[in-house]
């Protein structure tokens, strides 16, 4: 941390680190690669993100798959084109099986005897973080397409355990209209994760009031995935739902997404800080918003101990 000859840090640590040494670095003046999610709390993500602006220093959350031409597809054909109108619903659906829960699962076997009160506690810590590395990609998601309103967001309903985290939020977002006024709009968001299921996906779907987008794998798109737009005119009964479809892929030059996502840090770092504090294309350098979320779906779901180890 203290060497001169580094300007930047990845720091890939099981997220319960992250802040700490995060902090360490950015008061060592170093640009900052943060792996997702960045924190535990609001609190500790604003501490960061306050400490890196007032050092003039990069702090990048690590969520690779929004800096991925698929991601910026959406986003232009959601923010920018709207070509679905008003967007009425968010769901995003993660499995992603774990070996170890499969096997206890099918066998019965592996499973082990808490000798005390407090391993039974971190070993609970322990997988909830884990859970929370999947299922925050789909509340960064969600997130990062409300970015550009005023939005409201509230949590529904949130369980969560060591193997799945069913969410449910509210949304209210308000935007500028032509008459130099604002019009509001109410949304809903799930996000279901779950490492009980056979299969990977990774899959986004927004629904709007006049068509529908779905994506197929937006967490690793440079493997494989599908962009399907579907459009359609009229109201109730007389919906038509096939006037218009189309599926699009978005490979860009070929490059993974931590490609992707590490040629924005370094064209981030080499900047001057005004330069930086100019830019408004870029996604946003941390989730502080999302962590408010964050904060409220483990207060929903009564979660206390992602501090524990």
């Amino acid at each position: 941390m203290d060497s001169e000859d580094i300007d930047a840090v990845y720091i890939g640590l099981p997220t319960v680190y992250h802040y700490r040494y995060a902090l360490r670095a950015i008061q060592a003046g170093k640009h900052v690669l943060l792996e997702k999610p960045a924190t535990v709390s609001y609190a500790q993500a604003m501490e960061l993100e306050t400490e890196a602006k007032d050092k003039g220093v990069v702090l990048l959350e690590a969520f690779h798959y929004k800096f991925h031409p698929l991601f910026q597809r959406i986003q232009q054909l959601i923010m920018e084109e709207g070509v679905i109108g008003n967007v009425e619903e968010y769901t995003v659906l993660i499995s992603m099986p774990s070996l170890g829960g499969l096997w206890r699962r099918l066998f019965g076997l592996g499973t082990k005897k808490e000798d005390s009160t407090t391993t039974a506690t971190a070993t609970t810590s322990h997988e909830h973080l884990k859970m929370f590395d999947r299922w925050s990609y789909g509340l960064d998601a969600i997130m990062t397409l409300l970015a550009g309103d005023q939005v409201n967001v509230t949590v529904r309903n949130a369980t969560l355990s060591a193997s799945v985290a069913d969410i449910a939020l509210g949304v209210q977002m308000t935007k500028a209209d032509d008459d130099n006024g604002t019009t509001k709009h109410d949304a809903s968001a799930y996000i279901l994760a779950t490492k009980e299921q056979l299969g990977l996906n990774w899959d986004l779907t927004i629904q709007g009031e006049r068509g529908r987008i779905m994506v197929a794998n937006f967490w690793f798109p440079s493997i494989y995935h599908s962009l399907t737009i579907t459009r359609y005119d009229g109201e109730g009964s007389n919906v038509n739902y096939n006037n218009s479809f189309r599926v699009e892929t978005m490979y860009g030059e070929g490059e993974t997404t931590f490609e992707c996502q590490l040629r924005h840090f370094i064209q981030l770092c080499s900047k001057e800080k005004s330069k930086r504090e100019e830019s408004v294309s870029s996604p946003p350098a941390i989730g502080t918003e999302s962590m408010k979320v964050v904060d409220a779906i483990f207060e929903k779901a009564s979660v206390y101990d992602l501090a524990l180890q």
